[in-house]
């Protein structure tokens, strides 16, 4: 009786350090924190990927990591075309994550409605030219079927912009300057054969997409 009592307690235990492990063997992701449940994971692999730090992310976050970390000096290029004689802008690929971008998520998280939705950090630029910078982000929303897009809020006047083609186009912000916010606008489905840049401006109250030739 005794021996049994204890294989009893061995056998429940043996089954607690096996539902523990298959609990912390989940992923998550490594940059919003979904679980496997929550979204599908793909793993960033550096075997793809030279610069892959073989972690976890969902769709939505790894293709705006992909989508980002290409051409890095692409508004340093994009600004030369324009011909700019600005001595002291200096264009940035890094997206940086210091500026309050609540507002903003705000009114993503309001006027965006789909699983999936986020807004990534923010950079300021001066889109309708009054003289104060606007809250300027790439967006991205769906579950499996992704989107990229362009919101832009007006926080001195309380007014949000959103430049989304879903199924036409994917925009991302790749870099800004004091003079120029570089966008690319692609095909949907991370068309990279159908790629082109731009910036954006707000005409008849819409944030339209304007593209920059040489």
């Amino acid at each position: 009786m005794f021996n049994k009592k204890y294989s009893v307690v061995a056998v429940m235990l043996i089954l607690l350090l096996a539902l523990s492990s298959c609990s912390l063997s989940k992923h998550r992701c490594a940059n919003c924190g979904k679980t496997e449940e929550e979204a599908e994971l793909r793993l960033f692999s550096s075997e793809e990927y030279s610069d892959g730090d073989d972690k976890y992310y969902c769709d939505v976050c790894l293709r705006y990591i992909v989508g980002n970390r290409q051409i890095p000096g692409v508004a340093s290029e994009i600004e030369s075309m324009l011909g700019s004689d600005s001595e002291s802008s200096e264009t940035s690929a890094q997206i940086p994550e210091t500026i309050d971008s609540q507002p903003l998520i705000d009114y993503v998280n309001t006027n965006v409605h789909g699983m999936g939705t986020m807004a990534f950090p923010s950079v300021e630029f001066d889109v309708n030219n009054d003289g104060y910078p606007e809250l300027c982000s790439t967006a991205a929303t769906g579950s499996g079927i992704v989107t990229t897009f362009i919101v832009v809020y007006d926080v001195h006047n309380d007014q949000g912009y959103i430049l989304n083609d879903r199924q036409t186009y994917d925009y991302q912000i790749k870099g800004n300057s004091d003079d120029l916010l570089v966008v690319e606008r692609r095909g949907f489905g991370n068309d990279r054969q159908n790629v082109t840049y731009g910036t954006v401006v707000i005409e008849d109250g819409k944030l339209v997409f304007k593209e920059i030739e040489k």
